[in-house]
């Protein structure tokens, strides 16, 4: 938090992937067969979504979680928005949220 704070970064994440994961560039695929892939092949499955109402900590709980960027927003069974990781981190760093 106190990076985000300080609106620096003092050190670079490790492009290692953790043990059993593969780096996302080491698809075998020729770049043209990658193009061809339907997004069915590759979304996430059953979809996480929150509703409006849902308190920010526990959306930061699911995403850390489930490990996903992207959550959409629903009110009334209807899609109203999407929250991002990034929406986070700029809310924090704009003191619209404080932890």
């Amino acid at each position: 938090m106190e990076i985000l704070r300080g609106k620096s970064l003092t050190s670079v994440p490790s492009p290692t992937p953790p043990p059993g994961e593969l780096p996302f560039w080491a698809d075998a695929r020729r770049p043209q067969q990658q193009l061809e892939v339907n997004v069915g092949s590759i979304m996430t499955s059953p979809a996480i979504s929150a509703d409006e109402s849902t308190p920010i900590v526990d959306l930061c709980r699911i995403m850390w979680n489930l490990r996903i960027h992207r959550v959409p927003i629903l009110k009334d069974g209807k899609v109203t928005g999407l929250v991002s990781s990034m929406d986070f981190c700029r809310a924090i760093l704009t003191g619209k949220i404080t932890v």
